[in-house]
């Protein structure tokens, strides 16, 4: 741990973005990183719940093999005009929650998988996100908030 530290305090500095990282096993790894409008977060073997504050997003990347990922977006302010979310899901389960004021279109191929939607946008939703991605035996819901 130690060596890590020192390792981490000689490196070159990211330009005001941020990164948790946790390795609790050898297996079990979660990951989060944020910088400007974009995100990137994974879990394998494990779980995570995990809020994206962010003033604008622009495009993310979630990841899950063999783990359990929450992953909030109603802390985004607001959405670009051409936002996409990255999804990968293999033999795990990825819950989006999206607020009702976005559009969401999916263009997800399933592998022995599923994708399921809880909830509706409201009727005026002008902004729209757009997830792509795979789920191969898994399970993928986007649900309204």
């Amino acid at each position: 741990v130690g060596l890590s530290l020192l390792v981490d305090a000689l490196r070159k500095k990211d330009k005001g973005g941020f990164h948790f990282e946790n390795k609790g096993s050898k297996q079990k790894k979660t990951s989060y990183t944020a910088e400007g409008d974009r995100f990137n977060c994974s879990v394998s073997f494990g779980e995570r719940d995990q809020l994206v504050v962010l003033p604008k997003l622009s495009c993310g990347k979630a990841q899950s093999s063999f783990g359990e990922m929450m992953l909030d977006l109603t802390g985004c302010e607001s959405f670009a005009e051409d936002c996409t979310l990255d999804v990968s899901c293999s033999f795990g389960e990825i819950e989006i929650r999206v607020p009702s004021n976005i559009l969401v279109e999916q263009k997800v191929a399933t592998s022995f998988g599923s994708v399921d939607v809880e909830g509706t946008p409201d009727r005026d939703a002008l902004q729209r996100l757009c997830i792509r991605g795979s789920v191969s035996f898994g399970e993928l819901t986007v649900r309204y908030v």
